[in-house]
């Protein structure tokens, strides 16, 4: 895989920043964006293995949509389902 077509937030671009990951993120050229996401923009993102894309993306939340590929979308997907299982039921922590 070479590169990810990603619809990222403004929330999702300051992480990006932040974080130094992922690497190689382009803005493309404006292309309409969804009604109800004001400020996301359509990025490529250089990727040299689903995996590690994942990781990526997950690190900066709700804030990414995967436009392509689907292998990348449908990974995605799973490991965001996971996280949800491993986190459903538990009581949230109390603080003193």
């Amino acid at each position: 895989m070479a590169r990810a077509r990603v619809l990222m937030s403004p929330t999702a671009r300051r992480l990006a920043a932040l974080l130094g990951r992922p690497e190689g993120i382009r803005e493309r050229p404006r292309l309409p964006v969804p009604d109800g996401r004001a400020g996301w923009i359509e990025v490529s993102i250089r990727s040299t293995s689903i995996e590690s894309t994942v990781h990526d993306l997950l690190a900066l939340g709700p804030g990414v949509d995967v436009l392509s590929p689907i292998e990348l979308r449908e990974q995605l997907h799973r490991a965001a389902e996971e996280i949800a299982a491993a986190n459903a039921g538990v009581p949230p922590i109390r603080r003193r």
